[in-house]
């Protein structure tokens, strides 16, 4: 319940007995301030809240009327009465003109009628007050509201219609309001989403609808009444209630607050909404405005969105799963393949047209096995899992054993491979040698393929602070129109008289591992000229290191110092007898296991300086093994070399997590595998007698 203030009046009038005549009739209902001039009255005004003045018409020095058009311009919002004796019409008009006064009065004056009208400009005062009030909110509210409000003066047409205008105008400005109020409900309604105030209270659950718009009805299903008699609580989810003791916070701290929240229907729909709420003063009272907007159509695009996402990742993770099974499946075969090459290779008994089959039979491994790492790359690089990593190797070496492997493939088809490298590249260089074997791999593979005469050249040279590496053909070449289109996935030129070979990946994958490490490769072609691929790297050609005591080299026949004990851990007999002919002829004690758990039990018997171990066997596999030894033995624990045909990057993570020491990718290189044994266990090999 509203408490309204008593009325402040000012009466002015130079006959005093009037003032105490109107101070005895309404000291108890207003609070009276009384003048007997002009001057006086303003004095009063400047020293009080005064809302409503009532003022003698003839006064000496300055008279009712410009007394009160002073008023007018000084205090607007004061209500103004005049009283006279005199029934002059052209002081009345004058008064409205220049006054703009609210009621005319005449002397004698009835108690009860001066008493009403006093009444009705102290209440249209507080109505004026309150709607100015209310229309600044709304102006502050309103993005688009325009609350404006200009003071229209109409000129009197005739003197007739000047006592008309005493009342007309307050039913003007009424109009006016009106008109403000509508045109505020207009926009409050225009508002596609639904609209609230409400009460401001700490407890916002404890708070009260004052006001809600059509929008706000419809949605919900409820009547305004109805909705009016309801707290924000009541349309909201029990088992979505935000946190409202931190909106509360936010909300009287001046700060506004969004939210997602779930609107219940009268007939019990879930309505999702996302709501933008804040605090605004209305008659200075804290009032808090929300705005609901309706997010059914948003979370059926997030859900969507989600579950193509979900599929996509399923759809990811079965490919994954599809190429790791393949990898695994290829390289299995592959490592009995390829390992027994390596060692009918090294058999001296062996004759020199068995010798090249041989070596047949290892390159086309070698062709198989890039394919398939062709094949994973691409998949890492769609997924952006692969890295590129820098270590130092020797170049000269390196380009050597690419010449050994792809002279012989050369001289089959009948054309030369030349090697061209710059001496000035006297050191090792650091960079991932391995990308680079594949790049190059790709290259020259194709550059061979596609060339019936003539030769392939492969050349590194240093350039500034870059390394230039090219690969150059005389064979069919490229069209000018398909030397950016063959490196898309899966194309391959069509060439009546070469059939095609490969997946169509290598050229592909070769431009993405080049941009993954900063460069780029570059085609010079004409047809039936041949080809040159070239791409340079910001790799360091480190040092040449200093002369010290020569690495021997040749075939390794064995090892100085005791016997060392090898243990074989898997689960396929040939991959474990491969690893024995590899490593018995070289002395080592071998022991086997068909799994992890056999393994173990087998180390209780005699412990090895050497597990190798197979990561995926039935019963125990390789990665329990390793981490039952790291518990079982700690410090103790035998050195433990991966031995695996899960290509994935995860796979030699896991690996190293579980407690091995190295992880190698079947099918295995017996060097690697030398390589890794005599840093491991600090080997001194023996070497044949050349």
């Amino acid at each position: 319940m509203n408490i309204v203030s008593p009325c402040q009046l000012l009466v002015v009038d130079d006959e005093e007995e009037v003032l105490k005549s109107i101070g005895r009739l309404f000291r108890k209902k207003y609070t009276i301030h009384t003048a007997t001039s002009a001057a006086q009255g303003f004095t009063i005004l400047e020293q009080n809240a005064v809302q409503v003045v009532l003022c003698d018409q003839r006064m000496p020095k300055v008279n009712g009327t410009e007394f009160l058009a002073q008023v007018r311009i000084r205090y607007p919002h004061i209500v103004r009465l005049i009283l006279t004796g005199y029934s002059d019409i052209h002081a009345v008009i004058s008064a409205v003109n220049d006054a703009n006064i609210f009621r005319y009065m005449t002397k004698p004056w009835k108690p009860e009628e001066l008493e009403k009208a006093i009444d009705e400009a102290h209440q249209f005062h507080l109505k004026i007050h309150k709607e100015e009030r209310f229309l600044d909110i709304l102006k502050d509210m309103g993005d688009e509201m325009e609350v404006r409000i200009s003071e229209k003066t109409e000129t009197l047409l005739t003197a007739n219609q000047e006592l008309q205008r005493l009342y007309g105008e307050k039913e003007s400005l009424i109009r006016q309001l009106q008109e403000r109020e509508k045109r505020y409900r207009g926009l409050f309604e225009a508002i596609t989403d639904a609209v609230f105030v409400h009460e401001a209270r700490p407890d916002l659950t404890q708070a009260r609808f004052l006001e809600c718009n059509e929008i706000a009805c419809r949605r919900l299903g409820y009547s305004r009444e109805e909705l009016l008699s309801m707290s924000p609580h009541e349309i909201d989810a029990p088992d979505t209630i935000v946190d409202t003791a931190a909106i509360s916070k936010r909300l009287f701290r001046g700060q506004s607050a969004t939210f997602e929240q779930m609107h219940i229907t009268k007939t019990g729909e879930r309505i999702p909404v996302e709501i933008h709420t804040r605090v605004f003063d209305m008659d200075g009272t804290p009032r808090v405005m929300s705005i609901a907007r309706d997010i059914t159509e948003r979370k059926i695009a997030e859900r969507k969105l989600t579950q193509a996402k979900e599929a996509a990742e399923a759809a990811n993770r079965a490919k994954d799963r599809f190429l790791a099974n393949m990898s695994h499946e290829l390289r299995t075969p592959l490592n009995g393949i390829m390992g027994y090459s390596q060692l009918l290779k090294e058999d001296e008994t062996i004759s020199e047209t068995h010798s090249e089959s041989i070596e047949t039979i290892y390159q086309c491994g070698n062709h198989l096995l890039a394919m398939i790492e062709d094949i994973l790359d691409f998949a890492k690089i769609e997924a952006e899992m692969l890295d590129i990593e820098k270590k130092a190797f020797d170049l000269h070496a390196f380009i050597d054993n690419l010449g050994k492997n792809f002279g012989i493939q050369a001289r089959k088809k009948g054309i030369g491979f030349e090697i061209q490298i710059d001496p000035a590249i006297t050191g090792p260089v650091l960079g991932d040698e391995k990308r680079l074997r594949q790049i190059l791999f790709n290259l020259i593979d194709n550059a061979i393929h596609y060339t019936e005469k003539g030769k392939v050249v492969l050349g590194a040279e240093k350039a500034g602070d870059r390394l230039l590496f090219r690969v150059e053909d005389t064979g069919i070449g490229i069209p000018k129109d398909q030397q950016e289109t063959i490196f898309t996935p899966f194309f391959q030129i069509k060439d009546g008289r070469i059939p095609a070979a490969g997946t169509g990946l290598g050229l592909s994958i070769c431009r993405r591992l080049l941009h993954l490490m900063g460069s780029n490769l570059r085609v010079k072609s004409d047809p039936e000229m041949g080809s040159c691929f070239e791409f340079s790297l910001h790799w360091t050609v480190l040092p040449k290191k200093k002369e010290g005591k020569s690495k021997k080299a040749g075939k390794i026949v064995g090892y100085a110092g005791p016997t060392r004990k090898v243990l074989v851990v898997d689960d396929i007999p040939f991959n474990r007898h491969l690893m024995r002919m590899m490593l018995s002829s070289l002395k080592f004690e071998i022991e086997e296991a068909e799994n992890g758990l056999a393994a173990l039990e087998q180390m209780e018997k005699s412990f090895p300086d050497l597990v190798i171990l197979d990561l995926l066997m039935p019963t125990m596999d390789g990665y329990e093994f390793a981490r039952t030894c790291r518990e079982r033995f700690g410090n103790e624990r035998p050195v433990i070399l991966a031995v695996t045909a899960d290509a994935t990057p995860n796979a030699k993570k896991e690996c190293l997590r579980s407690g091995c020491n190295y992880c190698i990718t079947k099918p295995v290189q017996l060097p690697e595998l030398l390589a890794k044994i005599e840093e491991d266990l600090g080997m001194e090999w023996i070497y044949a007698e050349k």
